[in-house]
């Protein structure tokens, strides 16, 4: 899972071919289409409107293009801006 910085969840779903975007009240926002059926997890890329899914069933990494930034994952962590 990864989170961005409005809060919204990112989840790797295992045999569903997608990543799914969970917004901070518990709804699904959207649903990001993979080329394999099973992501294995999700990270963002600091400082970039980029996501990296591992996918399993082709054994690829992928870097996908979004809307917005990572979360900062720790208070003492330098800003990814």
């Amino acid at each position: 899972m990864a989170l961005d910085k409005e809060g919204n969840i990112y989840v790797a779903v295992f045999d569903q071919k997608c990543i799914k975007v969970i917004s901070p009240e518990g709804r699904i926002i959207q649903e990001i289409e993979l080329p394999g059926n099973r992501p294995t997890n999700c990270a963002f890329v600091p400082c970039k409107y980029r996501l990296v899914v591992t996918e399993a069933e082709r054994g690829e990494v992928l870097q996908l293009e979004t809307d917005f930034l990572g979360a900062k994952l720790f208070e003492n962590s330098s800003s990814w801006e």
